[in-house]
């Protein structure tokens, strides 16, 4: 156990390789994620309906998203962090989150290929011109 501990908290890849009653450990798979967020794909199932493991993955990379439960990606703080992260991991998030514009607008802001078309983008949608009937 404490090989992979240590392991991971230097690669959080490495759970990858770890055993499933190691992948099913909380502690282990909290040092991977938060050193590699997409190590939430190696986790335990368990595990990634577990919102502190799956906030600290997504955290780190927004795209981790993609690995939690369902009931995580539905759940709007996950989706938030995620977002805040990389814009372009909304698409992993609940379609209802999806349609929030307030993680539209957040989405947006931390989208990374807008880049020249950022301001135009967010002032359309500031004035209800992009996403409309957005709940």
């Amino acid at each position: 156990r404490e090989v992979v501990l240590a392991a991971v908290k230097q690669d959080g890849g490495a759970l990858e390789f770890a055993s499933e009653d190691l992948r099913e450990d909380e502690a282990i798979a909290l040092e991977a994620v938060k050193q590699h967020g997409r190590a939430l794909d190696f986790a335990s199932e368990r595990l990634r309906k577990r919102k502190d493991i799956v906030l600290a993955a997504v955290g780190q990379d927004g795209y981790a998203l993609q690995f939690a439960s369902d009931e995580c990606k539905a759940d709007p703080e996950v989706v938030f962090t995620a977002v805040k992260q990389n814009g372009a991991s909304l698409i992993f998030g609940s379609r209802v989150l999806q349609d929030d514009k307030d993680i539209l607008l957040l989405a947006a802001r931390h989208f990374p290929t807008l880049d020249d078309d950022r301001d135009f983008f967010l002032q359309l949608f500031e004035q209800g011109q992009v996403a409309e009937g957005v709940n």
